[in-house]
């Protein structure tokens, strides 16, 4: 199992625990409801992604701020930490090095988007994991289709081959721990610097049996759906 950055819950701040070296990806104002930031940790220099979940709540300033957050973070949010840190460790998914709830308003300048800033709660989660620094998989074949249009785009088949082949492990994995991730596409999946491939982003992952192993089936095809338990 990779190894914990720090104690279970510990908040990380700007400027004391790490800085931020950049931003990855198009974030919010792409649809997504995340932010992902490229971090240097103060202590060691080390760097990682640091994911800040876009958490959306009422007007009321006591709805924006504080600790009574945690509880709708915990039931509205916590399949993105929770789901990955019961799985047992697996070379295809992307492990949640630490997790945190924090009241950091001023990282809510980082969304682009005006409406969802306006509406964006001060806390919210934020999850540590390791830096793919070739990014998502979407991004990757863009950018290869662009250097050779046509297939299989400067990569041999045999690299496909083995993407198809961790694809199947990691939802083998899954399936046989009875979870079901739920939102599996392109941008899910992150590549590091040898090309292989990493699924990731639990936020709609769904268990299909609960914590004594007793099968918690769907009432209908309606609750299916609602789920997105695809």
């Amino acid at each position: 199992m990779a190894a914990r950055l720090a104690p279970e819950g510990a908040e990380w701040r700007p400027g004391r625990d790490y800085e931020i070296v950049g931003e990855i990806g198009g974030g919010a104002q792409e649809g997504c409801n995340s932010v992902v930031f490229r971090i240097r940790t103060a202590a060691r220099g080390a760097e990682y992604a640091l994911k800040m979940v876009v958490h959306i709540v009422g007007d009321a300033a006591a709805q924006r701020r504080g600790h009574q957050q945690s509880s709708a973070l915990v039931r509205g949010l916590g399949a993105e930490w929770r789901e990955p840190l019961r799985l047992p460790p697996h070379e295809c998914l992307v492990p949640v090095l630490h997790h945190y709830h924090s009241d950091q308003p001023r990282l809510r300048d980082h969304i682009a988007d005006p409406a969802w800033a306006a509406a964006a709660a001060d806390r919210t989660l934020f999850l540590v994991m390791p830096l793919y620094a070739r990014g998502s998989l979407r991004s990757f074949i863009a950018e290869r289709r662009r250097a050779t249009p046509e297939p299989p785009f400067g990569l041999g088949w045999v690299w496909f081959g083995n993407l198809l082949l961790r694809m199947l492990r990691a939802v083998n994995h899954l399936i046989s721990h009875d979870l079901v991730h739920g939102d599996i596409k392109d941008d899910q999946w992150f590549l590091d610097d040898a090309g292989q491939i990493f699924l990731g982003d639990f936020g709609t992952a769904w268990k299909l049996t609960d914590d004594d192993g007793v099968a918690r089936p769907l009432a209908s095809r309606d609750e299916l759906v609602d789920r997105r338990a695809g």
